[in-house]
């Protein structure tokens, strides 16, 4: 599997936007434009919650997969229509609920090309 890091939210329930992602999820640097640039194409599917556990500064982490299909051009190697992912979300406390959080250092999502 390959490594890289990618936006971590995948949602079918709240679809994101170029407008929403800041405000989701600030730590993640995207401005619109990028988003709309880097992920316009995918469209995300079977989504997977795998586990839950607690990373090692606290945070909980929830593993994640999925597949996402876009444009080749948008994939990681720029060469494939689907993908298949396994990503972590870091979420912390906030008020009554969860935030997203960064991830550790040296976190990496994996993937690679759907068989």
């Amino acid at each position: 599997m390959r490594h890289r890091s990618r936006p971590s939210s995948a949602s079918t329930s709240t679809p994101l936007t170029p407008t929403t992602i800041s405000h989701i999820c600030p730590c993640s640097g995207l401005t619109a434009e990028r988003f709309v640039n880097g992920y316009g194409s995918t469209v995300d599917s079977a989504e997977t919650l795998v586990s839950i556990s607690t990373a090692t500064n606290g945070d909980l982490a929830a593993a994640v997969k999925f597949t996402s299909h876009q444009n080749p051009a948008a994939s990681p190697d720029q060469k494939e229509s689907c993908t298949d992912w396994s990503i972590s979300l870091f979420l912390t406390q906030g008020g009554s609920g969860y935030l997203l959080d960064n991830p550790p250092p040296g976190y990496h999502a994996t993937y690679q090309a759907c068989p």
